[in-house]
């Protein structure tokens, strides 16, 4: 049996710090993310992510279409998607996916590497 593929979704404005308001997730985040083999996707349409060089997966209007439309394109064992729009908790379910507000990024972060340290 191999590792597990988890996906990492990311709405841009107010939940990375590239976001236009800043959120909390920072780029050296996002690379720690990558190297532990993490897939790490940005969903937001906002233009004030897309240059960071990762996936980037839209559908535009339509977040729940967007986690979707990842969820297949990397059809990963466990999604999670971090946003602070109000509604994504419930998005986030609807697309199967656990869900994590910014504020809470850096202890969702540390029980990662708990986790990570313990494989």
């Amino acid at each position: 049996m191999g590792l597990m593929t988890v996906v990492v979704m990311f709405d841009c404005d107010g939940t990375l710090e590239t976001g236009n308001p800043p959120g909390y997730v920072r780029r050296e985040d996002l690379d720690w993310l990558i190297s532990k083999g993490f897939i790490v996707v940005n969903v937001s349409e906002s233009p004030n992510c897309a240059s960071l060089n990762i996936p980037r997966v839209i559908a535009p209007g339509n977040r729940l279409q967007a986690l979707l439309k990842a969820k297949e394109q990397f059809k990963p064992d466990a999604c999670v998607y971090v946003s602070d729009n109000p509604g994504d908790n419930f998005v986030a379910k609807q697309a199967g996916c656990l869900y994590v507000h910014p504020e809470f990024w850096s202890e969702f972060r540390w029980l990662l590497i708990q986790e990570l340290e313990m494989v």
